[in-house]
């Protein structure tokens, strides 16, 4: 279960607040057209409407594993291509030698 941090707040200021050790940190915005974004730059200034609601983080959290998803299966069949690539050189080279040999 998801801990909210914004239940440790002490009297709503932010100023008094101490850091919050953790192990990593990203910050995830959703922009006024719909747009979600994730960062690892948790520094940016960002100046929120309003807090979020349990859905619109649902929703977020959602669109940000599809996008990783996707970005992961890219870098798969770029990766099968490449691999594709060098063992079609590999075969026209063997068979370029094998011509030159007359074999």
């Amino acid at each position: 279960m998801a801990v909210d941090l914004s239940d440790l707040k002490e009297n709503g200021s932010t100023e008094s607040r101490e850091p919050i050790e953790v192990e990593a940190a990203f910050l995830v915005i959703i922009r006024g057209n719909g747009m979600i974004q994730a960062s690892t730059d948790i520094n940016a200034p960002i100046v929120p409407n309003r807090p979020a609601t349990m859905d619109e983080m649902e929703m977020a959290a959602h669109k940000i594993v599809a996008d990783i998803q996707a970005t992961k299966t890219a870098q798969l069949v770029q990766m099968s291509v490449h691999q594709a690539a060098a063992t079609a050189r590999q075969q026209a080279e063997g068979q370029e030698i094998a011509q030159r040999l007359n074999l």
